[in-house]
């Protein structure tokens, strides 16, 4: 990978942090073929009393900017299927749903 594999953004108000979003890079394959560098969102928060407020669109827009820097096509954020309202927040942000992984203890 080339400069770093990962950054993070941070959202301040008055030299308080209100936001923040973590990015990597990951290379994902399909079958045998590897898959364009892909760019990953690996958390995002807002603070309660700044959402809606655009600084979500922001922090993902800064992330956006530093994955195709590191040659990132495409960008990902993962959430639980269950949470409808995290889904629709990241319709919002432009994600689109791709795909669905699956998961297990392992002992």
């Amino acid at each position: 990978m080339s400069k770093r594999d990962g950054t993070a953004f941070i959202a301040e108000e008055d030299g308080d942090a209100i936001g923040l979003v973590a990015a990597s890079m990951a290379h994902h394959f399909v079958g045998e073929r590897a898959v364009e560098h892909v760019g990953v969102i690996a958390g995002c928060w807002v603070d309660p009393g700044y959402r809606m407020r655009g600084t979500a669109r922001a922090l993902t827009s800064a992330a956006g900017q530093w994955m195709r820097g590191e040659g990132a096509a495409y960008a990902e954020a993962s959430y639980q299927p269950a949470n409808h309202e995290i889904r629709e927040i990241w319709e919002a942000l432009g994600y689109e749903a791709s795909r669905e992984f699956a998961r297990k203890r392992l002992e």
